[in-house]
């Protein structure tokens, strides 16, 4: 089933941006890679990769 892309507002876009620079940010400062980041969290590489890059419809927890 193709995915419908959702228009966001610049509050949102601004929201996941600076939500991904605090990840980055917290890991860089405690020296992990986005590997161990994710070990930790119990998610996938991937799936940080696009939480930094402020990406929506990033399911975590789910």
């Amino acid at each position: 089933m193709p995915q419908t892309r959702r228009m966001l507002s610049p509050a949102t876009r601004q929201a996941l941006r600076l939500l991904g620079g605090l990840i980055e940010e917290g890991r860089i400062r405690n020296g992990w890679s986005r590997e161990t980041l994710a070990e930790r969290v119990g998610v996938g590489a991937l799936t940080i990769r696009r939480l930094v890059r402020g990406e929506p419809g990033v399911a975590i927890g789910t």
